[in-house]
C-alpha cells in the first residue's frame, strides 16, 4: 500500500513539475516574440546585422531561461506539495481558504524564495516569491475542485 501512495506522489511531483516548466516556458515565448517584435537587439554594437532574423535570436533564449525558472521551483513546489499531503491528516481539517489554497501559496512562496535567495544572496529577490506565489495560484486555480452543480449539469442526476 506505501508503495502505491509513493508511487501516484512521484507521478503528481512529475506532472506538477511539467506543467510549472511548460506554463513558464510559454511564457517566456511569449516575451521573447514581444522581444522580437520590438526588435531588442541581443547585441549592442553598431556593426550589428539589422535583418529580421537577427532577433529571432530571442525566441530560444527566452523559452529556455523560462523554462528553467519554471523548472526549479516547480519541482521544489511539487515535493512540497507532496510532503503536505502526506502529511496531512484526512478529513482532519475544516474545508476553507487555508486547507484548500494556503498550502499552495505558501509552497509557491517557499519555492520562490529558495530559488531567489540563493542566487541573488539579499533582500531583492521579493520578486522571485511574488513569482512562485503567483504560479501557485494559478496552479491552485487550474487545479480547483470541480463544484457540485457542475457534476448535476453533466450527469442529469442530483
Amino acid at each position: 500500500m506505501l508503495a502505491w501512495v509513493m508511487v501516484v506522489q512521484l507521478r503528481l511531483i512529475w506532472f506538477t513539475t511539467l506543467r510549472w516548466t511548460a506554463a513558464w516556458a510559454a511564457i517566456g515565448l511569449l516575451l521573447g516574440g514581444a522581444m522580437v517584435l520590438g526588435r531588442v537587439p541581443p547585441i549592442a554594437e553598431p556593426g550589428a546585422p539589422s535583418g529580421f532574423g537577427f532577433y529571432l535570436f530571442w525566441l530560444p533564449v527566452c523559452l529556455g531561461a523560462a523554462g528553467v525558472l519554471g523548472l526549479l521551483p516547480g519541482l521544489i513546489y511539487a515535493c512540497l506539495m507532496a510532503a503536505v499531503e502526506l502529511w496531512e491528516v484526512p478529513g482532519g481539517t475544516k474545508k476553507g481558504f487555508m486547507s484548500t489554497y494556503g498550502w499552495r501559496l505558501l509552497c509557491g512562496a517557499f519555492a520562490g524564495g529558495l530559488i531567489g535567495f540563493r542566487a541573488l544572496h539579499d533582500v531583492s529577490p521579493m520578486w522571485v516569491v511574488g513569482l512562485g506565489v503567483a504560479s501557485a495560484a494559478v496552479s491552485g486555480f487550474m487545479n480547483r475542485p470541480k463544484s457540485r452543480s457542475l457534476d448535476v449539469e453533466r450527469d442529469g442526476r442530483p
